[in-house]
């Protein structure tokens, strides 16, 4: 191990920082990689996320709705068929 180490002080890959620090320029391109990664992700992933979020819960709200109308119906309904029970009585 120590054979490798020495090696790898010579060929100048520790450098200043040593064997566990990366070189600067490696987290300068991984930086303007996600900084390129996040602007794709902004620019034309979340909207469309945004817009099927939009839709779904203006479904959900709708089916809400409609179902609160026909609830009410159905008791309507069932008033007037109580009505028509006791006028046969």
């Amino acid at each position: 191990m120590s054979n490798l180490y020495v090696m790898a002080e010579e060929s100048g890959i520790e450098k200043k920082l040593g064997p566990i620090f990366p070189a600067p320029a490696e987290v300068v391109l991984g930086l303007v990689a996600f900084g390129l990664l996040l602007f794709v992700l902004w620019k034309f992933v979340v909207p469309r996320f945004e817009a099927l979020y939009k839709e779904r819960a203006e479904k959900i709200e709708g089916g809400i709705e409609k179902a609160e109308r026909l609830q009410a119906e159905a008791e309507e309904q069932l008033q007037k068929y109580k009505a028509l029970l006791a006028d046969a009585n």
